[in-house]
C-alpha cells in the first residue's frame, strides 16, 4: 500500500497536493524524501492533506515552501483553508483510495462527508 500520493495541480500557487493515505506514517519523514522539479516549483508551494490523520478541521490542509533544490522546506509549514476547488480535488483523490478508508481515522460519517464532497 502507498503511504502518500502526489498530484499536480493546476494552480499559481501550488505545484501540487500530496495526500497521506496512511494515519501512522511519519509525515515530516516522508516529506523529506521527497524532491520536486525545481523550474514548475518555482515561488510556489505544495498542500499537504492529511484528513485520514486529522479528519475534517482546521488541521487538514497543510501548505508548505519548496527550496531552490525542489526540497519540502519543512519548517515553513502553515495550516491553509484552500479554495473549494481544490477541496473537491483533494476528495477525490482519496476517495480513488476508498478501500483505506476502514482503516483510518475518519469516523462512518466522516467518511460519507467525504463521498458527498
Amino acid at each position: 500500500m502507498q503511504n502518500i500520493v502526489y498530484n499536480e495541480i493546476d494552480n499559481e500557487n501550488y505545484i501540487g497536493i500530496i495526500s497521506v493515505l496512511d494515519y501512522e506514517i511519519s509525515v515530516r519523514r516522508q516529506l523529506r524524501r521527497m524532491t520536486f522539479d525545481t523550474h514548475d516549483a518555482s515561488g510556489r508551494k505544495i498542500i499537504v492533506d492529511l484528513v485520514l490523520k486529522v479528519g475534517f478541521n482546521e488541521y487538514r490542509f497543510v501548505e508548505y515552501d519548496i527550496s531552490k533544490e525542489g526540497k519540502i522546506i519543512l519548517n515553513s509549514k502553515g495550516y491553509i483553508t484552500p479554495s473549494n476547488d481544490i477541496v473537491k480535488y483533494a476528495n477525490s483523490i482519496i476517495r480513488k483510495y476508498s478501500s483505506i478508508l476502514p482503516n483510518s481515522m475518519l469516523s462512518n460519517s466522516a467518511q460519507i462527508k467525504l463521498f458527498n464532497n
